[in-house]
């Protein structure tokens, strides 16, 4: 699926783990902040740190994740 995203918005995405989830900057994605322990989640930065690629690695994720991205 492609989503279109507005600047200055909050979405929420649901994210299984049996699939990777990717999302894809216009500008380079500075730091990004996931609230939960680090091994609930992998992430990755690819595409010249424009796409973020998430997966989940535990079953049960009641967290947050901000994403910083720049011009």
């Amino acid at each position: 699926m492609i989503w279109h995203l507005f600047p200055e918005t909050i979405v929420t995405i649901f994210i299984s783990m049996n699939f990777h989830t990717s999302i894809t900057f216009h500008g380079e994605v500075g730091p990004y902040i996931y609230g939960g322990k680090p091994q609930g989640v992998y992430m990755a930065l690819v595409n010249n740190k424009k796409t973020l690629v998430i997966k989940a690695n535990d079953k049960n994720i009641d967290s947050t994740l901000s994403v910083f991205v720049g011009e």
